[in-house]
């Protein structure tokens, strides 16, 4: 009951009993507040999307990851075809094998993206003299790349967990490890580097949206959006983001998982980033070769629809539940 918040003059105020005996201001100044309390949002939303999600997001990695002999073979498995497979082997519990680690892998990828791109978008407006979309662009982008080291290897295991039903996560591990070293989990590194356009265009769409949403604000202007337009425009921002780049996001996906692969860093997760820029394209040109143009999109209907949900909750959780957070770290005063 704790996470409604009260509306008394129009600012957002914590239920007595919660505020009461909280007094951490000298612990959080208010920058620091609004990041961390950004981040445990983040955090929190990034678990709930999984839960709802990742049904989704068995299917749609399942059917990239057998397009390549589909594609030989001149037939494609449809997501209907994918899903009762599933259910036959292993029941309605397969929609959610490795759902455990990918919610960790989330939590922790949304705390350290979110945290650090508050802290950078905050010193970045500063720098320039205030907000624009440049400046979101580069937070967004640097903040994708700083949370790869740990991220990485928690999605490599995942992709192996959905490809490899049955087996456990640190059979896998040591399986990765044993065959081609410890370097095996840093596969596609580069290749999500060069992916971090991705949330940078999605937040940076976000915030311009949003900045004009709430200037257009009648009365006292407003620092949040209802959960109902942050709902939309997390849709919106992220439907527009993958559409630009899922090209991209299904070579990475085909390269994770192609044995013997030899371009770019799919083998090693080394190889420099025109290496692995020239390895992705090279990799789409196969898939245009093969089986035309509109193959790069298999699967882009199940991504919209895991990204844009899942997009969707994360914005709505964060937009509400930051300002909670936010009051509990700075003791219970008004937030301005």
């Amino acid at each position: 009951f704790w996470l409604k918040l009260k509306k008394e003059g129009g600012v957002a105020r914590l239920p007595p009993l919660l505020s009461f005996g909280l007094s951490l201001p000298r612990f959080f100044p208010p920058a620091m507040a609004d990041d961390l309390a950004d981040a445990c949002a983040s955090s929190i939303g990034g678990v709930i999307t999984v839960a709802v999600t990742y049904p989704i997001e068995i299917v749609k990695n399942r059917m990239a990851s057998s397009s390549s002999s589909s594609s030989v073979s001149g037939t494609r498995r449809s997501a209907a075809d994918v899903a009762r497979d599933i259910v036959e082997s292993a029941g309605f519990l397969g929609f959610y094998e490795g759902v455990t680690l990918s919610a960790v892998e989330n939590a922790v990828e949304k705390f350290m993206y979110f945290y650090t791109y508050s802290a950078l978008r905050r010193m970045l407006q500063a720098l320039r003299g205030g907000p624009s979309m440049i400046v979101d662009l580069a937070a967004g982008s640097l903040a994708e790349i700083a949370h790869l080291p740990l991220s990485i290897p928690l999605e490599t295991i995942l992709v192996k967990i959905v490809n490899n039903p049955g087996k456990g996560a640190l059979a896998l591990i040591r399986d990765t490890v044993h065959e081609k070293g410890v370097s095996a989990l840093y596969a596609g590194t580069a290749a999500s580097a060069v992916l971090s356009l991705k949330p940078a265009i999605q937040l940076a769409t976000f915030e311009a949206i949003k900045s004009r949403l709430l200037s257009r604000s009648e009365g006292k202007a407003a620092t949040a959006l209802s959960t109902g337009q942050a709902f939309l425009l997390g849709a919106i921002a992220r439907a527009f983001a993958t559409i630009l780049v899922f090209p991209i996001i299904r070579a990475k996906f085909m390269a994770k998982n192609m044995k013997g692969q030899s371009n770019g860093d799919a083998k090693t997760g080394g190889g420099g980033l025109l290496d692995v820029i020239a390895g992705l394209y090279r990799a789409m040109e196969l898939v245009v070769r093969q089986s035309g143009v509109a193959d790069l999109y298999c699967g882009l209907p199940q991504e919209l629809a895991r990204a844009t949900t899942s997009a969707a909750l994360l914005m709505a959780v964060r937009e509400r539940l930051t300002l909670v957070i936010k009051q509990l770290l700075i003791g219970g005063r008004n937030l301005q």
